[in-house]
């Protein structure tokens, strides 16, 4: 290195002087930083409450499907049990 680029590095400093720019740029940082966390955690929740009722929805449409099931199964219970009533009188008649 030359003696000019020393020299030039030896000249070269940090002020160590605060300003009011400095603070109020770093106050406005953290206060946005604040404001996006909040903002993170009421999303959060939004979509936490969301999945509970869509998980409660979901439940009721189970139970729902249920009972529709059940119904269907005891209709088609009755109407093998009427076929096979006029199954039997027919092959009665038929003897």
């Amino acid at each position: 290195m030359s003696g000019d680029q020393l020299g030039e590095r030896e000249h070269w400093h940090l002020k160590k002087e605060l300003t009011w720019g400095h603070l109020l740029s770093t106050v406005m940082l953290l206060v946005m930083m604040i404001g996006v966390y909040t903002d993170n955690q009421a999303e959060k929740q939004t979509l936490s409450e969301r999945i509970r009722v869509l998980e409660v929805q979901q439940i009721e449409q189970k139970q729902m499907i249920d009972v529709r099931l059940q119904s269907m199964q005891s209709s088609l219970d009755e109407i093998r049990r009427g076929m096979e009533k006029l199954i039997d009188r027919q092959l009665a008649r038929g003897r």
